[in-house]
């Protein structure tokens, strides 16, 4: 649903880590198609105030951008006039306001600290909206371009998204501090997206490819590993 249904879920995880407004907000961090749906729940939650910082790696900021990219990279004949009729057909077909599948605005909007991570060579979200944002942003947004595919920036490039990522923490350091955010919730948070980003990066080329069993198989077995390594671990404490 290009984040129009999946937000309230979410809305969901948000309500319970930051269960008041008056209480430390939450940093977001949104992978792919989990920049649409942080970019319909900013648009449209109640409770979208509570967020106070976000990081955004291939963010889907675009449905019209990305049925034009899907439609070139495949080397369709009037690729654009197929992904423009695509366009129209497709909310009739499901029955959900696609022209509204666009959320980049709301990131430009978007008050707080922003970090975006991109690679030039993403077969599946195009970089242009990305680097769109990143400009109307100017100083207040953070970046980190490469020349990857979907999500693989921080495995082309790890040194280079560590530095980018720290100047990122800064500003959320200091937001943290003006808004009594734990500094622990911001450190597992970023600790939770780094961790995950191989896994996420594998899995998603590997569906992309059609070979779903990879990223079955790379799931089942980060989590086997780590459940593995947690409970011997536990065993010496």
């Amino acid at each position: 649903g290009f984040g129009l249904t999946e937000w309230p879920d979410l809305e969901a995880a948000v309500a319970r880590m930051a269960p008041g407004p008056d209480g430390p907000g939450v940093l977001v961090v949104a992978e792919s198609m989990g920049g649409a749906i942080l970019g319909q729940f900013l648009a449209q939650s109640d409770l979208a105030g509570r967020v106070t910082a976000v990081a955004l790696d291939s963010p889907a900021l675009s449905f019209s951008a990305m049925l034009d990219h899907i439609a070139r990279l495949d080397g369709q004949p009037f690729a654009g006039t197929m992904a423009r009729a695509a366009g129209l057909m497709l909310p009739r077909m499901t029955s959900l306001p696609l022209d509204t599948a666009e959320v980049a605005e709301v990131f430009r909007a978007f008050p707080g600290p922003l970090f975006i991570a991109h690679g030039a060579g993403d077969r599946i979200v195009p970089i242009g909206p990305s680097q769109t944002l990143a400009a109307a942003r100017g100083a207040t947004a953070v970046t980190l371009w490469s020349k990857a595919d979907h999500l693989g920036s921080y495995a082309e490039a790890p040194e280079d998204y560590r530095a980018a990522f720290a100047t990122f923490l800064k500003g959320v350091l200091g937001v943290a501090e003006w808004l009594r955010l734990p500094k622990m919730l911001v450190a597992t948070t970023l600790a939770a997206f780094a961790t995950s980003s191989p896994e996420l990066a594998v899995s998603s080329m590997a569906a992309a490819s059609g070979r779903p069993g990879i990223g079955l198989g790379d799931a089942l077995g980060s989590n086997v590993v780590n459940l593995g390594l947690i409970l011997g671990l536990a065993l010496f404490f």
